[in-house]
């Protein structure tokens, strides 16, 4: 109400000026139109009653300078006041505002206020009194200016997270800043240097950076840091930062120590569709570990296993066959009633066994061979599948056809599970040729071949305890198929250095096609057998 009351003056003050309106001649004395006059060290009297609650006067500085205008009267603490001064007339320079003690000089029954005056200005001094229903007769007031002397008092506003702090000194009366000021603007953040550590038996005590809301750094005599004790082994710990001089409050940041982590000492697939995963032990500070599985790198929708006892150090998974995992592992650490976990082990990766077996894995037929894969493990329907029927074919028993030189793969799928069986018609041998395929019969891959003269002799090497693993008796089990095939006992060379090669030979005199079969020592032991196809056509 105060405040529209002012403004209101002011700015029928203004209109009244710029309009030009006359003053009436015959206003009443200390009115807003006909002010009573102020001199320095001069004293005026005013009345203010319920018909008539406000009084002005004028002021004229001879000289530029701080005054200070009074007003007395014992009701003054009683009395709902306002007491200002207008620069002509149009712009309040200062509010006294309602009765306050802080503004009273010395005696409870005078009102000060002050403000800095320019030389010549005319000014227009007020004061207006509310509740004037509480009167039961007209007061009588005084007023009188004088040379205002400044009555310094000194304050600290102490800043927080929130607001701005200042350390000042003023004047109770004028409002004017005297000698100092010190603003300290509010502070924003407060963080610790680290928030996680792994646990290495030394105690941590992180660094903590205060800023204000500028972004500037707070000075560290601004506030003290209290550490936790023995911050030392696995948990959480909290740093109180408690602010003091020119800053208030209290804030509480934490940091955690998580345990050691391990490693992945192998992941394997001991049967089917199982996969088992082995790791280092790690037992300072850790209650147990964290196994984490998943189809992909990224671990996405990655399923996990928790072992609660530090001592255990592997761990049995199910999961589906032929299938590739990554796995990786973490400690964990419980400190009350929460997990403190270490980072993530570096992954590995292994694939699950099949529950299907095969009775062979790799074979090598030649063009127009056949035989026969023979699937157990399951009573469930096996679906046959080759992955080229340009090379090899397969029909819904596993028997086999190679058609065409390459590779092929042959699939045994049951519902949940598969198996396969690499199968190779080698190039170099042609398709007229009658030669019973030695790999083949032996259910052993080639370990290396070569081909001579087009295709007219050819060097199949294989592993010689592959063989003997097959039959003990290889080579009479070779020698019957070969008689199958028309072929005849030929010739045995048992002149063999240490390191050298005996040698068994059979021949088809119908075909002209020469087998071979080396079998090379070393040390005196059987290292491999080398398998020799000659068609003696051409020499």
């Amino acid at each position: 109400m105060k405040k529209l009351l002012s403004t209101l003056l002011a700015v029928l003050l203004a209109v009244t000026m710029l309009t030009g309106m006359a003053i009436p001649a015959q206003a009443a004395e200390n009115d807003i139109f006909n002010p009573g006059v102020l001199e320095l060290d001069g004293s005026r009297t005013f009345t203010i009653s319920k018909t008539k609650s406000s009084a002005f006067f004028s002021f004229t500085p001879e000289t530029t300078g701080c005054y200070e205008f009074r007003i007395q009267n014992r009701k003054l603490k009683d009395v709902d006041v306002d007491f200002g001064i207008m620069d002509n007339y149009v712009m309040t320079l200062t509010s006294a505002g309602e009765v306050d003690a802080a503004r009273y000089r010395g005696v409870s029954d005078t009102l000060v206020t002050a403000s800095t005056l320019q030389a010549g200005e005319r000014y227009l001094i007020y004061f207006t009194a509310y509740n004037q229903e509480q009167w039961e007769r007209p007061v009588d007031f005084n007023v009188n200016v004088g040379m205002h002397t400044h009555d310094v008092i000194e304050g600290d506003i102490k800043a927080t997270h929130h607001d701005d702090g200042e350390n000042y000194k003023l004047c109770k009366y004028c409002d004017e800043y005297k000698g100092y000021m010190n603003d300290y603007n509010a502070y924003e953040t407060v963080a610790l240097s680290k928030t996680s550590y792994t646990y290495d038996g030394k105690e941590k005590k992180p660094g903590v950076t205060v800023t204000d809301w500028l972004g500037d750094p707070i000075s560290k005599s601004e506030y003290t840091v209290t550490y936790p004790k023995s911050a030392k082994n696995v948990g959480k710990y909290t740093v109180t930062i408690k602010f003091k001089n020119h800053y208030v409050g209290t804030e509480k940041r934490t940091f955690t120590i998580n345990p050691k982590g391990t490693s992945v000492s192998k992941v394997t697939s001991p049967q089917k569709a199982q996969l088992k995963v082995t790791w280092k032990k790690q037992a300072t500070q850790t209650t147990g570990y964290q196994v984490q599985y998943a189809e992909n790198r990224s671990f996405k929708s990655a399923g996990s296993k928790t072992v609660s006892k530090n001592s255990t150090t592997s761990l049995k998974v199910n999961g589906k066959p032929i299938k590739k995992y990554y796995v990786r592992v973490r400690t964990y650490k419980k400190v009350g009633k929460t997990n403190y976990y270490s980072s993530w082990s570096k992954a590995s990766s292994v694939t699950t066994k099949t529950g299907l077996s095969l009775n062979a894995y790799k074979i090598t037929l030649f063009n127009g061979e056949g035989y026969k894969l023979k699937c157990t493990g399951t009573d469930k329907k096996i679906t046959w599948q080759t992955s080229d029927p340009t090379v090899a074919v397969v029909n819904r028993s596993g028997e086999i056809s190679a058609n065409g030189s390459g590779q092929c793969t042959i699939t045994a799928k049951t519902a949940d599970d598969r198996i396969s069986c690499k199968v190779t018609v080698p190039e170099y041998y042609p398709e007229n040729y009658n030669v019973p395929d030695f790999g083949a019969y032996f259910n052993v891959p080639l370990v290396d071949y070569d081909n001579k003269g087009d295709g007219d002799t050819v060097f199949c090497v294989y592993s010689y305890d592959a063989v003997v693993s097959q039959s003990a008796d290889w080579l009479n089990d070779y020698y019957d198929i070969l008689q199958d095939y028309g072929y005849e006992f030929y010739r045995e060379d048992d002149k063999r250095d240490e390191d050298g090669l005996y040698y068994y030979s059979f021949i088809n005199e119908d075909t002209n096609d020469l087998v071979m079969l080396a079998v090379a020592f070393y040390n005196n032991t059987p290292d491999h057998i080398i398998v020799t196809y000659i068609n003696t056509t051409n020499y």
